[in-house]
Order: structure tokens, then C-alpha cells, then sequence
């Protein structure tokens, strides 16, 4: 008496390769401007508005490195701060003073009629951002992003944006446990073999035999 049976099983493992690659991605993106940063003094700024035409406009990205502030000179672009509002700025340098062993740095935007009446009181051994460089409107998303309506767009696609990583990550989880769910029952039902006929006589002869 021979008895034969066959189960085929295959299981499904969710596809995890986009996710890594998101992943990574994502952890490029936020690690590189650090290291570019803190290893090699190189930031990147966004341009806010054209005041320095035609040199570089608005939404272009400003490409800096660190330098101490002795080492500047009149004609270089740096990256500073309005006193009140913290915004920056990008201007091109017009004079630089030097009293009682600070810097008095003037700055003027190309296309403005005049220099910034705000001079920067600087440190010479204060490290300050210079241009070296700039991407055309690499900067746009970010200076879309500063003004109110692009702010509230911004926020109302990051939460679709998580709700849809959400609910993908739901389906997948219950596509995957509905897989093994029947990988389970198909093995189940190959070990559970029905008896034929033959194999109840055979049993029944067994047990009259003992029986007798």
C-alpha cells in the first residue's frame, strides 16, 4: 500500500526593496548638508529676493564656506543676518572697517541704489559664510515655502503624504498576514490525507484478527 501525497507551499514576504530605498534616500538628504557642513565648512542658503541681480535672483541657491572674517575683502558675497527679523542675506561686501579690533562690514545688493544701512559688527576671527558658488532655482522650494500659502500647502501634503504611507503600510501587513494565513492552511490540509477504502478494509482485518 502506497500513499502519496503533494503540497506545494510558497510563501510571500512583503517587497521591501523601495521602502530601503526610500530609506536611504531620506537619510542621504538630511545627513550629506551636515557633513558637507560640519567636515568641510560647506552650506547652502536660499536666495529671498533679487537684490543682487543680475548676479544670482530669487529662488537660485547660494553654494558658501566657512571663512574667518580677517580673510574677506571688498567684492566678496557673504551670507549675513538682519538684526531684527534674523532673515538672511546675501550682499556683496563695499567696505570694511577696522576699529578697536572689531570688523565694521558694509554690504550692498547689486541692484540696489544704495549700501545696507545695517553695518555688521564682526569678530576677525568669527567664521562667516562666503559665496562660492550658486544652483538656479535649486532654492525655489524653500522660498515658496517662507510665504503663508506655500506653508499651508506644504503642511496639508505632508499629512496626504503620511496618511498614504500609512494606509500603505496597513495593506501590505494584511496582504502578508492573509498570505501566511493560507500558507498554514495548505499545509494543514496536506497533512490531514483522507483514508480510502482500502486502507479501512486493511485497518478492519487488523482488528478482527486480534479480535479472533
Amino acid at each position: 500500500m502506497n500513499l502519496k501525497s503533494s503540497a506545494s507551499t510558497q510563501v510571500t514576504k512583503p517587497h521591501r526593496s523601495n521602502n530601503t530605498l526610500m530609506a536611504i534616500a531620506a537619510f542621504a538628504v538630511m545627513t550629506v548638508p551636515v557633513l558637507l557642513q560640519s567636515v568641510f565648512g560647506i552650506g547652502f542658503s536660499s536666495v529671498l529676493s533679487n537684490s543682487m541681480q543680475p548676479a544670482f535672483s530669487a529662488g537660485d541657491l547660494l553654494v558658501t564656506r566657512q571663512v574667518q572674517a580677517s580673510t574677506l575683502k571688498v567684492g566678496d558675497i557673504i551670507v549675513l543676518r538682519a538684526a531684527t527679523t534674523y532673515d538672511p542675506y546675501s550682499h556683496r561686501i563695499t567696505a570694511i572697517t577696522n576699529t578697536a579690533g572689531q570688523l565694521g562690514v558694509t554690504t550692498k545688493g547689486d541692484a540696489n541704489p544704495s549700501a545696507d544701512t545695517e553695518i555688521a559688527q564682526v569678530n576677525p576671527l568669527a567664521l562667516l559664510p562666503k559665496a562660492i558658488g550658486h544652483i538656479p532655482m535649486a532654492g525655489r522650494p524653500i522660498v515658496y515655502l517662507t510665504q503663508y500659502g506655500g506653508g499651508l500647502i506644504a503642511g496639508f501634503l505632508l499629512i496626504l503624504a503620511l496618511g498614504l504611507g500609512v494606509l500603505h503600510w496597513l495593506g501590505r501587513k494584511s496582504q502578508a498576514d492573509k498570505s501566511s494565513a493560507e500558507d498554514a492552511s495548505g499545509i494543514e490540509d496536506t497533512l490531514s490525507v483522507p483514508q480510502s477504502e482500502e486502507v479501512t478494509a486493511y485497518r478492519d482485518e487488523i482488528a478482527s484478527t486480534f479480535n479472533n
